[in-house]
């Protein structure tokens, strides 16, 4: 089953593909009400809910994004896809990615849908149609990952000990329509820039 959490960050363009949907206070309007359900404090919301809520207090120690987590996974999904991740606040954003390695921790696929880019969690192996010629990029979310290998870009890696201060995998292309990678150890956001 595949679960998705719409954010209250950048409205996606695109379509919201899922099983069941939640969507976190604000990001209710920003899917426009189409949701199974709405978690959080409620203080983002304009308008009426007309979907099942569950109202959480506003002095908690998580965010609505991880309680959705926490919702999803109980559901037992496998998947869960994120929207509306990026959308201004930087400290927002790196703590919406933070949702993703709890759910790959949690043994649940990660990837988030935003409308210039989208993001895949790996912390083992990754096998995706891209583009030829989108711009990807390798970012760190672990101080070290090893990287077993790297294909269908120009430049492959094989065997390499990354560090997470380390530029070396940024804007990479595609040259191939599948991009290969494989991780033995470590978290790694794969972001294809569309």
């Amino acid at each position: 089953m595949i679960g998705a959490i719409v954010l209250n960050g950048e409205r996606y363009k695109g379509d919201i593909n899922a099983d069941i949907i939640v969507a976190t206070d604000g990001g209710y309007n920003k899917c426009d009400g189409v949701c199974d359900i709405v978690v959080g404090d409620m203080d983002s919301i304009t308008g009426t809910i007309d979907k099942p809520s569950i109202v959480l207090n506003a002095d908690k120690d998580l965010t609505d994004g991880e309680f959705a987590v926490g919702y999803l996974i109980e559901k037992g999904v496998h998947q869960v896809n994120i929207y509306g991740l990026d959308g201004g606040r930087l400290d927002h954003i790196l703590a919406n990615i933070g949702l993703m390695s709890q759910l790959i921790k949690a043994g649940v696929k990660a990837v988030c849908y935003c409308n210039g880019f989208t993001g895949y969690m790996v912390d083992s192996k990754l096998d995706i149609q891209v583009n030829q010629g989108d711009i990807i990029s390798l970012s760190l979310f672990t101080d070290i990952a090893h990287i077993i290998l790297l294909r269908g870009v120009k430049w492959q890696l094989e065997d390499v000990l990354l560090r997470k201060e380390s530029s070396l995998t940024m804007s990479n292309v595609a040259m191939s329509d599948r991009l290969y990678l494989e991780v033995s150890s470590g978290e790694v956001l794969v972001i294809v820039n569309h």
